[in-house]
C-alpha cells in the first residue's frame, strides 16, 4: 500500500517548501464518532477535526507540538507544517488510530468542546480590540453579552 493510500481520505498537499494533509468534506468521515457529541456542538467541522487532532498530539505525539499548525474551515480540515518528517508522522499515526473506533473515540473523549474553542477565539479576538492581556472578568462579561445577544435574537 503506498502512503497515499495508507492516509485516504486525508490526502497529502505540497507547495512552496511547505507541506499540508488535508480532509475535505470532513463532515462524511468517522460520522459516528461526532455524532456520540453533537450536544455539545460537535459536527464533524474542519474545527472539529483541529481540536481533535491537536489532542491526539498533545498526548500521543508530544514531540510534534510546536512543529505542526492548523487552519480547518468548515468542511476542511488541514494540518500544515515546514517540517515534512513531522507532517508525515503525525498523519501516519493519526490515520491509524481514526481507523481503530475505541481509540479514537477515546482521544476524542478528551477533544474540548466548540465551546471551548469559541473561547479561545473569543480572547483572541478581545486582545486584538482591547489591545492589552484579557482578564476573566473580560471574558465573563464578553460571554454574558453574547448570551443577551443570543436571547434576543431567538
Amino acid at each position: 500500500m503506498n502512503f497515499a493510500e495508507q492516509i485516504a481520505p486525508f490526502y497529502w498537499v505540497e507547495h512552496e517548501g511547505s507541506v499540508a494533509v488535508c480532509l475535505s468534506m470532513c463532515e462524511e468521515y468517522k460520522v459516528n464518532l461526532f455524532k456520540t457529541r453533537e450536544k455539545e456542538m460537535f459536527t464533524g467541522s474542519g474545527d472539529d477535526w483541529a481540536s481533535l487532532a491537536l489532542t491526539f498530539i498533545q498526548e500521543k505525539s508530544p514531540d510534534l507540538l510546536g512543529k505542526i499548525d492548523f487552519d480547518p474551515e468548515h468542511s476542511l480540515f488541514c494540518a500544515f507544517s515546514t517540517d515534512r518528517d513531522a507532517l508525515q508522522k503525525f498523519i501516519l499515526l493519526f490515520k491509524e488510530t481514526c481507523e481503530n473506533d475505541h481509540l479514537i473515540a477515546d482521544v476524542f473523549s478528551r477533544t474540548p468542546s466548540p465551546e471551548h474553542v469559541s473561547d479561545m477565539d473569543l480572547e483572541s479576538v478581545l486582545g486584538m480590540f482591547l489591545d492589552r492581556d484579557i482578564t476573566e472578568n473580560d471574558m465573563k462579561e464578553a460571554r454574558d453579552m453574547l448570551s443577551t445577544f443570543d436571547k434576543n435574537i431567538n
